[in-house]
């Protein structure tokens, strides 16, 4: 599991993984690779599971969730969304692990 935010951590190990996100957390996303038993956000897997999940708290924080941007996309979607100030309503996960 890898976790990226503030303090990002990375851990890998077998049986049951709970993540408890800041409490003032506005945006929550995972991604959930797993083969075996594997719990999701709805549902338990008996095989192989992937899956990315964001969960917005505050709809203010994100209108657009966007994967795996390269740099060059980020700045031409800000500029058509004329997120040019401070505060984006963009919010951008990504990369590989």
């Amino acid at each position: 599991m890898r976790v990226e935010g503030a303090q990002a951590t990375t851990s890998v190990g077998f049986g049951v993984t709970e993540l408890s996100p800041q409490t003032d957390a506005d945006v929550i996303a995972y991604r959930l690779t797993g083969f075996g038993l594997v719990p999701g956000l709805d549902s338990t897997t008996l095989g192989y599971r992937s899956e990315e999940v964001v969960i917005v708290l505050d709809q203010s924080a994100c209108s657009v969730v966007i994967f795996e941007a390269t740099d060059e996309q980020i700045e031409l979607l800000e500029e058509a969304f004329g997120e040019s100030s401070g505060k984006s309503s963009i919010c951008y996960l990504g990369g590989e692990e």
